[in-house]
């Protein structure tokens, strides 16, 4: 995840990068074309101003209007959105058609731009010379008018706030008359509906049976209240006798297992009376009557002794009675409760008394039950008729409900008709002025600044597109400067026009003319090289295309690296078109290409094919014999070989590769150096040839150490069938042999660069500032 991060925010840096080198660049190309930019903007100018002399001069006058609305809202969130919704509305009213046209015939004078033309294109012209404005918060809206003529953008604004004052005016009378009518015809409908609806009430209400008493709820009428009791009074009868038929199923398991029965005489006191239990014999005791009742007294006695005790003191005379009357109670409620504990003193098991009881709770228990069947009997009738009630109370009840919403209906459209008053501003809205337009005194329009600033903005723009324009057709690097910044990589020298017969007379030129300034090109390139920071012992030479130079750097380079003692070597890695062999006259022998397709010692090897030059401590390495599948041969492991061998026996190495993108030659020999040059013409190599071959070597990990630009070109002396291309096939000549001479011609200079006398390259003044202490130690640790 952090090296997503770290490479997500790698690639925002170099975007940015990317994107301010582009502006530079794009900046210093509009600075070179600046006569282009000045021409354009001269002539825009002088458009402007002609512009502005012959545009006829406009007057614009304006009035302020508050609109203020009537109608008042509960929230001020509702007011402000009613207000910008009716100021929205006004400005349409004071655009539309209807207004316009009222206005233009109101007028004593028509405007200038309104004579001679059709009553059809008015409204349409008159809202080109009008603007409206409204501003939310202050409820106020602008309305100017421009004009030829003066005094018509002031007519021209009285007319419109006069017709549109009076189109809100007839409107409002409008909407209220049709208001009225239209809530007239509303209150007669509502009327005949409401009488056919208290028709239907008052005849639902008698189809229930009593009228006189209903008021709209369901316990009201008799027969539900009768539901009501008949329910009530089966409940009970039930209670009563599921209690009497356990009383006899007790009475009766008694008898038969000859227990005490004086436990059911309590529940036999209140079928047969206090008087009949006292007549049973060997009973004792106190009615469990004057109990309960002595117990009623006793709690209301204390109620009031604690209700007293809140207000008197514990000493209070009715306080001391009623605590007497609570202490004798209490002792009769013990003395009577403990009798009727001991009444029975042997208990009761006579089977006659027995057979009382179940006598006695058998009739009770008869009669209970008749007369749960006579309840129940009489329940079910009365259900019946209170479920054929049910249907006729509903009709009743939206009879009602359609009364009450018909009321209220019928009521609030007569509080609407009292309130409307014809004749009185109903509209909802003011119209005030704040002021009332001016004749102008001096034009409005033209503006001179104003026709200038847009013609210079115009002028602009079309003149850096044409410098666009220009910049894709013309697809070169016509500066040092530009080969940097596009490329991304610094500039180590520049290679000066070599004469024709200097070239001639001496295939390694620096070696022939040590004191010429071509030389001195190839030695800042040497010095540029040295004090790099990387390791730059074995370096490889390539370019993007064929025909720019390769041959004569790499060769004049090593020149300069022997001279000042390193012994230095030159391997010639093209194998498809060996330029370097060529140039020193080594075709034909033995070269790398024995060295990789042999499978013996490849440093002995080596050794016995490695032929001097004539500058001293400078060796080469031939191609060899040219072979069909270079690139095979170039992958073979033992090219690492010969590469470990070269840096081991010299102090520099340096290998000549076929370009870029024809073939792949360069990336695999870019994998055993320790750097590459890449060399490129200005003036003839594509800017987007040379992006793809650095980027290409990038994408492949490759060690670039800088660029060398070449400002001469290649002769192209004889006829050859075969050259670098798509393709980057072999051919034959007419001698048998497919090489291309590798001359030294002289080609354009830099754009910028056209004095011819200068003795050093532009780039060569930031090697000449480095010390010359630092130059010789770093000369003298590669010798040794």
């Amino acid at each position: 995840m952090d090296s997503e991060l770290y490479n997500l925010e790698r690639s925002d840096t170099t975007c940015s990068r990317n994107t301010a080198q582009a502006i530079l660049r794009f900046l210093r190309l509009v600075f070179r074309h600046r006569m282009i930019v000045l021409g354009f903007l001269a002539a825009a100018v002088f458009v402007g101003i002609v512009r502005y002399k012959r545009t006829p001069s406009v007057y614009e006058a304006s009035a302020k209007m508050m609109l203020r609305n009537i109608i008042y809202t509960t929230s001020d969130t509702e007011h402000r959105n009613a207000m910008h919704g009716l100021l929205a509305s006004y400005k349409q009213l004071l655009l539309s058609d209807v207004v316009l046209v009222d206005a233009i015939k109101s007028l004593e004078r028509p405007a200038p731009e309104l004579q001679g033309t059709s009553s059809v294109q008015w409204p349409a012209i008159l809202r080109s010379m009008l603007t409206v404005s409204f501003d939310p918060k202050e409820n106020i809206v602008e309305v100017s008018c421009r004009s030829r003529d003066p005094e018509s953008t002031v007519s021209i604004i009285r007319a419109i706030s006069k017709s549109s004052a009076e189109f809100i005016e007839n409107d409002r009378h409008s909407m209220t008359h049709q208001l009225v009518g239209r809530l007239d015809d509303e209150r007669l409908d509502l009327q005949r509906r409401l009488d056919k609806s208290r028709t239907e009430l008052l005849s639902a209400r008698k189809a229930c049976g009593d009228v006189s008493s209903f008021d709209g709820s369901d316990e009201s009428h008799p027969t539900v209240k009768r539901v009501s009791e008949l329910s009530s009074q089966l409940t009970e009868s039930r209670s009563r006798r599921v209690e009497l038929e356990s009383m006899l199923r007790t009475v009766q398991s008694l008898l038969a297992t000859g227990q005490d029965l004086s436990q059911i005489l309590p529940l036999m006191e209140p079928l047969v009376g206090a008087e009949v239990i006292q007549r049973i014999q060997n009973f004792r005791g106190i009615s469990q009557t004057l109990i309960e009742e002595a117990e009623a007294s006793l709690h209301t006695l204390e109620s009031e002794i604690v209700a007293m005790k809140q207000h008197f003191g514990t000493r209070h005379p009715e306080i001391t009675s009623r605590i007497v009357r609570k202490n004798e109670l209490l002792r009769w409620l013990n003395v009577s409760r403990q009798a009727n504990r001991n009444r029975f003193t042997g208990g009761i098991r006579d089977p006659q008394v027995a057979q009382w009881m179940i006598s006695t709770v058998s009739a009770e228990y008869q009669r209970t039950l008749q007369h749960q069947q006579l309840l129940k009997a009489e329940y079910e009738l009365a259900e019946q008729d209170a479920l054929a009630l049910n249907d006729q109370l509903e009709d009743v009840r939206m009879a009602e409900r359609a009364v009450e919403t018909l009321q209220k209906q019928y009521a609030s459209i007569l509080n609407r008709l009292s309130s409307i008053e014809i004749g009185k501003d109903e509209g909802g809205i003011s119209v005030a002025a704040l002021n009332e337009p001016l004749i102008p005194g001096t034009p409005s329009a033209p503006v001179l600044s104003h026709h200038l600033g847009i013609s210079t903005v115009l002028g602009l723009f079309a003149s850096l597109a044409l410098i666009y324009v220009i910049d894709l057709i013309d697809d070169r690097l016509r500066s040092p400067e530009d080969v940097q910044n596009q490329l991304g990589l610094s500039v180590l020298g520049v290679i000066r026009p070599i004469p024709v017969h200097e070239s001639e007379s001496h295939p390694i030129h620096v070696h022939g003319h040590p004191l010429s300034a071509q030389t001195e090109c190839f030695r800042t390139i040497r010095t540029s090289i040295t004090l790099c920071e990387s390791e730059t012992r074995c370096l490889a030479v390539t370019s993007s295309e064929q025909s720019e130079g390769k041959t004569t750097l790499i060769a004049n380079l090593a020149a300069t690296f022997a001279q000042t003692g390193s012994r230095t070597l030159l391997i010639d890695a093209d194998m498809r078109r060996p330029g370097l062999s060529k140039l020193l006259e080594m075709r034909g022998q033995g070269g790398l290409s024995e060295v990789l397709g042999g499978n013996d010692n490849v440093p002995q090897m080596c050794r016995e094919r490695t032929i001097s030059t004539e500058v001293p401590r400078l060796d080469i390495l031939p191609c060899g014999l040219r072979k069909t599948n270079a690139g095979v041969l170039l992958s073979m492991p033992a090219l690492s070989a010969v590469v470990d061998w070269a840096v081991a026996e010299y102090d520099q190495v340096l290998i000549d590769c076929p370009p870029v993108l024809p073939v792949s030659d360069a990336s695999i020999v870019g994998n055993f150096v320790d750097g590459m040059l890449f060399l490129l013409n200005p003036e003839k190599t594509h800017r987007r040839s040379a992006l793809r071959a650095v980027d290409q070597l990038r994408s492949l990990g490759m060690n670039l150490v800088g660029v060398v630009t070449n400002t001469s070109s290649e002769a192209h002396t004889g006829a050859y069938e075969y050259g670098y291309g798509p393709e980057y096939t072999y051919g034959q000549d007419e001698h048998g042999d497919a090489e291309l001479p590798d001359g030294v011609i002289p080609g354009a200079t830099f754009a910028n660069a056209d004095n011819e006398q200068q003795p050093y390259s532009l780039l060569s003044d930031n090697a000449r500032d480095r010390s010359d202490s630092r130059i010789t130690g770093e000369f003298e640790r590669k010798a040794a």
